[in-house]
């Protein structure tokens, strides 16, 4: 082993490094244009473990819904809002709001949410 990448590694690197760029640019698109998606995505960065993001929830009719945004919170400047209905959190399907909430919680660092707009025709 000469400690150098393999092509695979590289190319998988490589790869990685594209997929976070874009994802850097449509975070930047998202944020810069208000217009109404009928999905969100963010991903914010928990400080610590122990840290919360600012969002409360509600189940109803088996719809987990966002109730609110905290103005102080993590995801006070992402598209997420009041009344869009949770999809996923770190790409596992939202079963309740109380198993949303402990799926944040157990979160180290990255938390991905994805979330639309129900009212937005497909």
């Amino acid at each position: 082993d000469d400690g150098q990448p393999n092509g695979a590694l590289a190319e998988m690197q490589e790869e990685l490094r594209a997929a976070e760029q874009q994802q850097q640019e449509q975070a930047h698109e998202n944020t810069e244009s208000k217009s109404k998606n009928r999905v969100v995505s963010v991903v914010v960065t928990k400080p610590s473990t122990d840290s919360p993001i600012g969002i409360s929830m509600k189940t109803s009719k088996g719809v987990t819904r966002i109730v609110a945004i905290n103005e102080s919170g993590l995801l006070k400047d992402t598209n997420l809002r009041a009344g869009l209905a949770l999809d996923t959190i770190n790409g596992v399907k939202i079963k309740s709001a109380k198993h949303a909430r402990s799926l944040i919680q157990a979160c180290t660092k990255k938390v991905k949410i994805v979330a639309h707009d129900p009212s937005i025709e497909v």
